[in-house]
C-alpha cells in the first residue's frame, strides 16, 4: 500500500473522510446560487438606503418646523423685551408716579449719623 491515493483516484481528504476545505466548497457552488445571493444583497442594500432616505426626510421636515417655531419665539421675546424696556424707562415711571398723585420733592434734608458707627 505505498500509493493508495493514486490507485483510488480520490483526493486525500476524500479518502480519509476529512471535511472538504471551505475554499473548495465555495468553488463548487453553482453560479445561479451566487447570482441569487448577489441579487438578494443588492435588494437588501437598496431597501436599507430607501429607509434611511425616508427617515432623514422626516427628520428634516420636523427640524424645519422647529426652526420656524424658534424664529417666532425669538420675535416674541424681542417684542416683549422692547415693551419691558419701554415700561421701565424713566419717562414712563415719572408719568405713572404723577398719575398716582405723587408730587416731586423740592427741598430734601438728610439726617447725619453722629453715633460713631
Amino acid at each position: 500500500m505505498p500509493r493508495p491515493f493514486a490507485i483510488s483516484l480520490k483526493r486525500p481528504h476524500e479518502h480519509l473522510g476529512l471535511p472538504v476545505p471551505m475554499a473548495r466548497r465555495l468553488a463548487d457552488v453553482d453560479r445561479g446560487t451566487w447570482l441569487a445571493l448577489m441579487i438578494g444583497l443588492v435588494v437588501t442594500a437598496l431597501g436599507v438606503y430607501i429607509y434611511q432616505v425616508n427617515e432623514s426626510a422626516g427628520k428634516s421636515f420636523e427640524l424645519r418646523q422647529l426652526e420656524r417655531k424658534v424664529d417666532r419665539l425669538q420675535d416674541t421675546v424681542s417684542a416683549l423685551d422692547y415693551k419691558a424696556t419701554e415700561l421701565t424707562s424713566i419717562h414712563a415711571l415719572q408719568g405713572r408716579v404723577a398719575g398716582m398723585g405723587y408730587v416731586p420733592l423740592t427741598n430734601v434734608h438728610y439726617l447725619e449719623d453722629r453715633s460713631g458707627f
